[in-house]
C-alpha cells in the first residue's frame, strides 16, 4: 500500500495550527512535529511548556489524496523561507524510517508497550506488542503516550470503553489489558480497522470483548464509561455532541491530538457538557480529561 507525505521544513511554530485547520478537510492520516532548531520558546498556561520556534511538520495522506490541492494550501500559508517536499511512501519505507532499537515503554508500572523485535518481555506487566506502521499509534508519539499514561493511571476494570479514531488499536488493546469489560474501537479508515484486528489477534486479547466498527456503523446506545479520542482538534470539536451521546452520565472522556495553542478551542466546545479534571502536556501536545456533567 502506498501513501503520500508532505514534509514542511523550517516552519514557524505559530503556523502549525493554521496548517492543521486548513489541511484537516483533506483527511490526513497522521501529523508529526520535530524540532528544527535548538531554540525553545515558552508560553504560559496551565503549565509552563516549551514550544519550538521553528519546526519540521510531516503530514501523511492516503495515496488517493489530491496532493496538488495540498500543495496549493501549503503555499498559501508558509513564508518564503519555509520549504516543503512531497514523497510517496510504501509501508516498508515508513516502518524503516523508525528507529529499530526503540526501548519498551512502561506506564505507571501497570502496562508495557514494545515492538515485536523484543521476543521476551522484560516484565511481568501486561504487555502490548505494536510495530511501527501506517495505522498510527505505537505509544511513542506524544499524543498516544499521554492517552496510555492516563489509562494506566486510572481504574479501567469492568468499564465499557470506546476508542474513537482507533488507528492501530493500541488504546483499545490497552483498555482490555487493563481489565475493561467491553471495548468498542471506531475509525473512518478501513486500513486502520484491519490493522486493529491484526494487532488484537497478535496481542491475544479476548475478542468477544472487542468490537470494531467504521464511524458510520457505530452501534446506538453505547452507554460507555470512558471514551478516548486521539485524533485532531477540528474533528474533536465537530464530534463533541456525538461523544456526549456515547457516554453515560458521569462518563469520562480523554481527548488527545491537541496542540497547546488549541486548548481554549477545546475548552469552549466541551465546557457545557463536561467538567475538566486534568490536563497533561508532552512535547507541545496536550491531553484533556473531562467528566460528563450529570443531567
Amino acid at each position: 500500500m502506498k501513501y503520500n507525505q508532505i514534509e514542511i521544513i523550517n516552519l514557524p511554530s505559530k503556523l502549525i495550527s493554521v496548517l492543521e485547520d486548513q489541511l484537516s478537510e483533506m483527511n490526513p492520516l497522521s501529523t508529526s512535529i520535530e524540532n528544527h532548531t535548538d531554540h525553545e520558546i515558552f508560553e504560559s498556561g496551565i503549565k509552563e511548556h516549551p514550544l519550538w520556534e521553528q519546526c519540521s511538520l510531516k503530514i501523511l495522506f492516503s495515496f488517493e489524496t489530491n496532493m496538488n490541492a495540498i500543495i496549493e494550501m501549503v503555499e498559501e500559508i508558509i513564508p518564503s523561507d519555509t520549504s516543503y517536499q512531497v514523497s510517496l511512501l510504501n509501508d516498508k519505507d515508513w516502518i524503516n524510517s523508525w528507529k529499530q532499537d526503540l526501548n519498551p515503554l512502561i506506564f505507571n508500572n501497570r502496562l508495557m508497550v514494545h515492538s515485536s523485535a523484543i521476543k521476551t518481555p522484560m516484565s511481568d506487566l501486561p504487555n502490548i506488542v505494536i510495530d511501527p506502521g501506517l495505522a498510527f499509534g505505537t505509544g511513542y508519539h506524544p499524543t498516544t503516550n499521554l492517552c496510555l499514561n492516563w489509562l494506566a493511571m486510572n481504574e479501567i476494570k469492568n468499564k465499557v470503553v470506546v476508542d474513537y479514531g482507533c488507528g492501530s488499536g493500541i488504546l483499545a488493546i490497552a483498555a482490555l489489558k487493563l481489565g475493561a469489560k467491553k471495548v468498542i474501537a471506531i475509525d473512518n479508515d478501513p486500513s486502520a480497522l484491519e490493522v486493529t484486528i491484526q494487532n488484537a489477534k497478535q496481542n491475544k486479547v479476548n475478542e468477544s470483548k472487542l468490537s470494531i466498527h467504521s464511524h458510520d456503523a457505530v452501534p446506538k446506545h453505547l452507554d460507555a464509561d470512558i471514551l478516548t479520542a486521539n485524533i485532531l482538534a477540528r474533528p474533536l470539536i465537530e464530534l463533541s455532541n456525538h461523544f456526549c451521546q456515547i457516554l453515560n452520565n458521569d462518563g469520562v472522556i480523554c481527548l488527545s491530538g491537541i496542540l497547546t495553542n488549541q486548548e481554549n478551542d477545546i475548552h469552549k466546545t466541551y465546557s457545557k457538557e463536561f467538567t475538566f479534571v486534568d490536563i497533561s502536556e508532552k512535547d507541545g501536545w496536550i491531553s484533556i480529561i473531562g467528566q460528563k456533567k450529570s443531567m
